[in-house]
């Protein structure tokens, strides 16, 4: 539906342009390029050159004054066309030609990017994703201090800062006094004092000592009244620079929050304060940000320059770290910084093995592999990615148990672990429907990764600890406990199916699948694992024993090798699976045990008689029986019995009303096609 709309959609386009341009050619034969409507025009522009230049002739339009006038230049305010209407585009550098409004590429270009695709290299580290670039850009209304905020003694006085004068004694006053632009401020009927420049503190001395030679008798106090406002310019990589007007009281971080913050450009670690065209103090932001060391925060002064330059060394650091991203490097700082900026490694964090990525001199990448203790002696460089590597998570002691148990996970192994120390309690371990006649553990070869099995029964670990069954346990052991056979529980085919799985991978031409198979009259037939040693006897205890209709007397064993010719041919034996034949019965790779079943066994062969005969009900058939025997068996129909309307229902009716059914629907498509 979407496909039938996008076509309606430039079906009527075309017939739009077509009505156009008839209108124009219609008008005057051979129009002009003015007399193309500014729409139409852009519509034949966007035209594949061959389809523009058909449509141009058919309605007598001159293509070739359009090209000449775009030769000429674009119009005021119009960008250049990419290409002329009249020349064809460059062939794409594949065999597929380039989509709709993409440029062709290149060869080069085309196994540029090929290459960039299949090989990995170090993707740039990205300014915006910084540590620290957001934390001056909150907004901030104002720095600006109250009336009642306490004024450092070191408070150096300006033009406009305004003394609160108390004086006591024979003459009580309260004056405000306010420094004008040449430095001074007037004291009543004692003249005036110069205080520009001045710290606050010795500003207060002054004010007093001159009242107490002026006035005897009277003690003056001296505080700071409102403070006057300073004019600092904030240049560079600031996101809104100028000039700003701030508080006497702003520090430099008070300008940058005033500025917006800083670009995705700017250095967080090279802030500079200009005055009278001298450098007076440079800000590291990484010190207040990470460690809280606010002593490069310098207090500002009327025609301070901020100027924030453009940052030049990233860093990165990832993996098990507890503040992962990108940083900005200072000059001379290593490995160690950087992953200190980062916040250390993890408790999971691998201290050998960390990798760095990093550029090469002649612009290729490398892989190195550094421990912690390499990091402080190995400088930082541009571009530089440190990867610290987790450690594994899972426990390196452990032993694994599964199924058909009261409490399945993980448990810890330690030196000399049986079974007998996992399965102690039938009624506390175990699940009433476990199989106390098969269980199975799997190792795992450390350094191989390779399985192998060994096969036990739960009641004799349970009966005889420290027994033949009760098998000493490794670590990363996995110990299978299945449910019964009849019982609704586990199927022990989900639980050995990830195990055959592993042994199949495993298997070469000089390692044959280590797995049997058995079929017939056993509970649970199928493909077991072959453990060392394994028997006819194993493999039955494994598919859950007999079943009630088994032929005991002959088991088939199928094993199948090469001959002189390495061809695979099949070799047939027979035990008998009454008494101790079938313990002594070894199975090889790929052996297939058959368990028949007894001849003439029909005890789950019935048939439901229903409706009006002498004696209705369920019967067991007979060998050879007919449904006319088992009529006269049971005694016949009733007086009131309609033999000629009987139904007979039977899974091979049904079967062969299906395919009849089948049959006459291909019957009916065959004559209607």
């Amino acid at each position: 539906m979407e496909g039938m709309l996008k076509a309606m959609v430039r079906l009527a386009r075309s017939f739009s342009l077509l009505l156009s341009l008839s209108v124009v050619a219609g008008s005057a034969l051979g129009a002009s390029l003015s007399d193309i409507p500014p729409g139409v025009l852009a519509q034949v522009k966007s035209m594949p050159p061959a389809q523009a230049q058909a449509l141009a002739r058919q309605y007598g339009i001159d293509l070739g004054a359009l090209a000449g006038s775009e030769a000429a230049g674009p119009a005021p305010g119009q960008a250049p066309a990419p290409i002329a209407l009249d020349q064809a585009p460059a062939p794409a550098a594949s065999d597929q030609p380039a989509a709709p409004g993409q440029q062709a590429t290149t060869p080069s270009e085309a196994e540029a990017r090929a290459e960039a695709k299949a090989a990995p290299a170090i993707e740039p580290l990205d300014p915006e994703a910084r540590f620290g670039l957001g934390f001056f850009s909150a907004e901030v209304s104002t720095f600006a201090p109250v009336d009642n905020v306490p004024v450092p003694q070191d408070y150096r006085l300006g033009p406009g800062d305004e003394l609160r004068l108390l004086m006591l004694g024979q003459d009580n006053a309260e004056l405000s006094l306010v420094i004008d632009r040449l430095g001074e401020i007037a004291l009543p009927q004692m003249g005036k004092l110069a205080l520009a420049g001045m710290t606050f503190e010795a500003a207060a001395a002054l004010v007093q000592k001159r009242i107490a030679a002026e006035r005897i008798g009277v003690e003056a106090l001296v505080s700071m009244g409102r403070l006057r406002a300073i004019n600092v310019m904030l240049a560079g990589e600031v996101r809104v620079p100028g000039a700003r007007s701030l508080s006497a009281l702003s520090r430099l971080t008070h300008a940058l929050f005033a500025a917006g913050g800083l670009s995705p450009v700017g250095s967080l670690r090279n802030i500079q304060v200009k005055r009278d065209g001298e450098t007076v103090g440079v800000f590291d932001a990484y010190d207040l940000m990470l460690e809280g060391d606010s002593r490069g925060d310098l207090q500002l002064r009327d025609g301070d320059v901020v100027f924030v330059p453009t940052l030049t060394r990233l860093g990165g650091v990832s993996g098990a770290v507890r503040r992962p991203g990108v940083f900005e490097l200072a000059e001379g700082e290593t490995l160690a910084d950087l992953l200190a900026m980062a916040g250390g490694a993890t408790a999971r964090g691998l201290s050998e093995g960390m990798l760095l990525e990093r550029e090469r001199p002649n612009g290729g990448p490398e892989i190195l592999v550094l421990n912690a203790g390499d990091l402080a002696a190995q400088e930082a460089l541009t571009g530089d990615r440190l990867r610290v590597q987790v450690a594994s998570q899972r426990f390196s002691n452990r032993v694994v148990l599964e199924g058909a148990v009261q409490r399945p996970g993980v448990y810890g192994h330690f030196e000399g672990m049986r079974l007998s120390d996992l399965l102690r309690d039938v009624e506390i371990d175990l699940l009433e429907d476990t199989d106390l006649g098969y269980g199975l553990v799997v190792s795992t070869e450390a350094h191989t990764g390779l399985i192998s099995v060994a096969q036990f029964a739960p009641s004799a670990v349970l009966a005889s600890p420290e027994g033949a069954d009760d098998l000493l346990l490794a670590s990363r052991d996995r110990v299978l406990i299945f449910t019964r056979t009849n019982s609704g529980g586990t199927n022990r085919q989900a639980l050995l199916g990830p195990v055959i799985a592993q042994l199949d991978r495993q298997a070469n031409p000089d390692s044959a699948v280590p797995a049997v198979t058995i079929s017939g009259a056993v509970q649970a037939p199928g493909r077991y694992p072959l453990g060392e040693g394994y028997t006819a006897a194993d493999l039955l205890n494994a598919a859950g024993g007999f079943r009630d209709d088994a032929y005991r007397r002959e088991i088939e064993i199928q094993t199948v090798f090469l001959n002189r010719q390495s061809v695979a041919e099949v070799r047939v034996r027979t035990v008998s699976g009454e008494g101790a034949a079938l313990a002594q019965a070894t199975l090889e790779s790929r052996d297939r045990v058959l368990v028949r079943t007894i001849p003439d066994w029909q005890l789950t062969e019935t048939v439901e008689l229903a409706g009006e005969f002498r004696f209705p009900g369920t019967y067991n058939l007979l060998p050879g029986e007919t449904l006319g025997g088992l009529i006269d068996r049971v005694g016949g129909v009733t007086t009131q019995a309609f033999p000629y309307g009987a139904v007979y229902t039977a899974r091979t009716a049904a079967d062969a009303e299906q395919e009849e059914m089948r049959r006459f629907v291909t019957e009916i498509r065959r004559t209607y096609a």
